[in-house]
């Protein structure tokens, strides 16, 4: 019972609060329900309370799913482990972090703050805003997977809400400033040229316009910023395509490290593609691996021996596993690897023989190895 409990209000949180913050954030957009008094006053203490949590929320499911390691590290499979390598660049990871925190302070400042701001400086506020809400939709294409879209929801779901927070703070500030601008432009103490623009700035599609154009001078400084740390001009590029397994991604890992490892899965991932030739991913006791055609054929025959003789499947399944996995710990370089798979090869051919004697439908069977169905 205490266990049930305990599910029940990791769920509420996880999901049920995300959930209910996401209702309200798009229903607070919604012209005839967002002036009463329940939207108007709970507007920036739950934008806030959106913002902070999805922050922890994604994070917290970006190290999970996704993983944390580098894209030169190999992946440790098979111990709980996440399968994929980091989606942001840790070499690079000041590129992304840099802006991304200046983003989420300008927008919290948006929100918070009840006092009306100085006109340049809340443009610039929401211009910085829009800088987090462009990296933000990137990761989200980075992270996207056609074959696993469900698992890309959380992301999706933080990047919504801050997009819908954003559009409605920026509402509320325009508004605020145009109408200052409307009452006192005339009056305004600044320079000829402020003025100017304080003038020019007397609608909301030229606010809107103003803080787009705004961004420039923004990235142009945040751009000196991480050269002068040593990140470069293309630093903010580099963190989503310096990395391994993603849509953006440009670099080969190294192989994966298996726990308790399959030596031809060993082979299929870490020898030279044009020799083992790998043909896809598969699932291996709930991870994802690299197969090819002779670990398919391999697994395939194992599969047949244990269907029609239980008794020798036992026999070859202790040998292997005494003898497999010693041989997957020295398999540790693509020529090493790419040795296994040509010694492994008359074997190969003995398997499929059998295969095409004893099954019906072999290339069936072959074809459905680790996937699960």
């Amino acid at each position: 019972m205490e266990q049930v409990l305990f599910e029940g209000v990791v769920a509420l949180f996880f999901f049920g609060l995300p959930l209910a913050l996401t209702v309200y954030n798009i229903l607070s957009l919604i012209p005839k329900l967002r002036e009463k008094n329940f939207f108007t006053e709970n507007r920036r203490r739950l934008g806030a309370v959106t913002l902070v949590l999805g922050a922890v929320f994604s994070w917290i499911y970006i190290v999970t799913f996704c993983g944390e390691r580098n894209w030169d590290k190999p992946v440790i499979l098979g111990a709980g482990n996440a399968q994929w390598h980091s989606p942001v660049s840790l070499d690079y990871a000041f590129s992304f972090m840099l802006p991304m925190t200046l983003a989420f302070v300008s927008l919290l400042i948006l929100l918070c703050g009840k006092k009306r701001r100085p006109p340049l400086i809340s443009a610039g506020l929401i211009s910085m805003s829009f800088v987090g809400a462009v990296l933000q939709g990137i990761l989200t294409v980075q992270l996207f997977r056609s074959d696993t879209p469900l698992l890309d929801l959380p992301i999706a779901v933080y990047v919504l809400n801050y997009l819908l927070i954003l559009a409605r703070t920026m509402r509320h500030e325009i508004k605020a400033q145009l109408e200052y601008l409307a009452h006192n432009g005339s009056e305004d103490n600044s320079s000829r040229v402020m003025r100017s623009i304080y003038s020019w700035l007397n609608s909301s599609v030229r606010w809107v316009v103003f803080c787009f154009v705004l961004m420039l001078p923004l990235l142009v400084v945040l751009t000196v910023i991480l050269i002068i740390f040593g990140q470069g001009a293309d630093g903010m590029i580099k963190s989503f395509t310096e990395t391994a397994d993603w849509n953006f991604s440009q670099k080969t890992p190294p192989p994966p490290e298996y726990y308790k490892g399959h030596y031809l899965c060993t082979v299929a991932a870490g020898g030279h593609r044009g020799l083992v030739k790998p043909t896809r991913y598969g699932i291996r006791r709930g991870e994802r691996i690299i197969v090819n055609r002779q670990l398919c054929i391999a697994n395939a025959f194992e599969e047949l021996i244990q269907e029609r003789t239980p008794r020798l499947h036992k026999r070859v399944r202790s040998f292997y596993d005494t003898y497999g996995y010693p041989i997957a710990e020295k398999i540790t370089t693509p020529f090493k690897a790419d040795i296994v798979y040509i010694l492994m090869k008359p074997l190969e051919w003995i398997f499929l023989l059998a295969l095409y004697t004893f099954d019906t439908e072999p290339e069936r069977r072959i074809a459905l190895q680790y996937t699960n169905r």
